[in-house]
């Protein structure tokens, strides 16, 4: 009968730790990092000092990954123009609660995970290209509607 482990030692700092204190990470054969989540954090943040360039690309990277994801699962065109080019595409939150959305998570990408984490609820979003978006927020009717 195999004995499942109930703690870890961390590599970097060298104590017995619950498993629950190392992150997950599928490369290792239990599943879980060598470091633990403190050790980690801080080995991320010393390496992000030392690579901001390299950082800032992944960040983007992951950013546009997410974006594009919400908004192809929401039709990916505006659905007021019906332009695709994701740089100018946004998520209209149709029941004008935005503000709130985005205060719930302030990091940079939130919403779109917070969207993808419920799996795309179809009640209260859709795609607009900016000028859409902006154009309902300020005049309350897109342009598209009125000629």
């Amino acid at each position: 009968m195999m004995k499942l482990k109930k703690n870890k030692v961390c590599i970097k700092c060298k104590k017995v730790l619950s498993l629950d204190s190392f992150c997950k990470n599928k490369r290792y054969k239990d599943g879980l990092h060598t470091y633990c989540r403190s050790c980690n954090s801080a080995n991320t943040k010393r390496w992000g000092l030392r690579n901001k360039k390299k950082q800032k690309e992944i960040y983007r990277r992951h950013g546009a990954k997410l974006k594009r994801q919400v908004i192809d699962a929401y039709g990916g065109e505006c659905a007021c123009c019906g332009i695709s080019t994701i740089e100018f595409l946004t998520i209209d939150h149709i029941n004008k609660n935005g503000k709130e959305h985005r205060k719930r998570f302030p990091e940079g990408w939130g919403v779109y995970r917070d969207l993808i984490r419920r799996n795309f609820p179809n009640e209260g979003y859709r795609v607009l290209c900016m000028n859409c978006n902006f154009a309902t927020r300020y005049i309350n009717t897109c342009p598209h509607e009125l000629y």
